[in-house]
């Protein structure tokens, strides 16, 4: 089960002196590991916590990365999702606030972070018992390639078996609207903008931080894989029209809190979708894993 730290704390793993540093939280798919690597990489002998579950004892201050994803229950069957407790919640919110004074949540574009949702849940752990499937799905998403507007993005989802389908789809959804704008709160996070970690625009980050971060930093072997584009705008080349119905009143409220343009749903009606974007990661992120 994924922990945080002041769980470490509490279950005996990491003493209870030891001074705690920083928390980088956000959704899966929203530049929470190249963000950690840059904090990590500025402390000679740090203690990591990545997604609960990898730890590494140091002198240093406490460095974790934590997916919201970890606040959900997660049914074992179906393609519903619901957040733990309200109980469950406020005492983990407590304990991230109790024990790291620098806490930053990095949030990203609904439309981007859904298309890249979208390909990442394409590995071979989800898809090793239903090979099929991956194909059928790999198929679809070579016609989108070759003729855009031939099939919807949300067809794509809602054609995929109802577990992926639940947790690409429902499970974003519900964060987005019922998790965020509810427990995140600026006056307790430093909200850092995915599209601005990409462009590199950090200065105020860096001074919260009181760090010189590198842009250059490279991922780990064992994260290299979470790469796709390092970009951002790309749902304007995989939406439809009917995506953009589908989606904007699901996307809008959020997108007008987070500081987006929710009025903004312009799309590109390319003639074609590089395969790179698509169909050769999935192919290249599922046989890494087999």
């Amino acid at each position: 089960m994924s922990v945080s730290f002041f769980q470490h704390i509490i279950n005996g793993v990491l003493p209870r002196g030891k001074k705690c540093s920083i928390i980088v939280l956000g959704m899966g798919r929203s530049g929470t590991t190249y963000l950690w690597t840059m904090i990590k990489n500025c402390f000679k002998d740090p203690i990591l916590i990545f997604e609960g579950s990898s730890i590494r004892q140091g002198a240093g201050p406490v460095v974790e990365k934590m997916l919201i994803e970890q606040f959900l229950i997660d049914p074992q069957k179906g393609d519903t999702f619901q957040l733990k407790s309200s109980l469950k919640l406020i005492s983990i919110l407590r304990g991230i606030y109790l024990c790291y004074p620098k806490r930053i949540f990095v949030y990203r574009d609904p439309r981007d972070n859904l298309i890249s949702r979208f390909f990442w849940y394409h590995s071979y752990k989800n898809f090793k018992d239903i090979p099929q499937e991956m194909d059928k799905s790999l198929t679809r998403i070579k016609a989108k390639e070759g003729k855009p507007n031939s099939i919807n993005f949300k067809d794509m989802i809602l054609a995929l078996p109802g577990r992926l389908r639940g947790r690409i789809l429902n499970q974003h959804i519900f964060l987005h609207s019922e998790f965020i704008p509810k427990y995140i709160s600026k006056n307790k996070w430093m909200f850092l903008k995915y599209e601005d970690l990409v462009d590199g625009c950090l200065t105020e980050f860096s001074c919260y931080l009181g760090l010189d971060l590198d842009l250059t930093v490279e991922l780990a072997r064992e994260h290299q894989a979470v790469k796709r584009t390092q970009s951002y705008g790309f749902w304007r080349d995989w939406f439809t029209d009917e995506d953009v119905v589908f989606f904007r009143p699901l996307f809008s409220r959020y997108m007008k809190i987070m500081g987006y343009d929710a009025c903004d749903w312009e799309i590109n009606r390319p003639k074609k979708i590089h395969p790179g974007q698509g169909s050769e990661y999935v192919k290249l992120f599922y046989n890494r894993h087999r």
